[in-house]
């Protein structure tokens, strides 16, 4: 599984390097995960990743809304 980075390790993007969104769609593959992330309702990236590096992404953002 993957490591979880520590606050302090994470390294905020140059505004020119980093994407804002405010939707996403989820489709399973046979093998991966596939998420569409949307600004406006309009497709702006798609994302493949692994079923294992999603679970961990899942679980760091529901112990991120545990906090608040």
């Amino acid at each position: 599984m993957a490591e979880q980075p520590k606050s302090e390790q994470i390294t905020i993007l140059p505004r020119d390097q980093s994407l804002y969104f405010n939707g996403f769609a989820v489709a399973i593959g046979t093998g991966d995960i596939v998420c569409t992330l949307l600004r406006n309702g309009v497709p702006v990236l798609t994302l493949n990743a692994s079923y294992t590096v999603t679970k961990t992404l899942s679980d760091a953002l529901s112990r991120i809304n545990q906090k608040t």
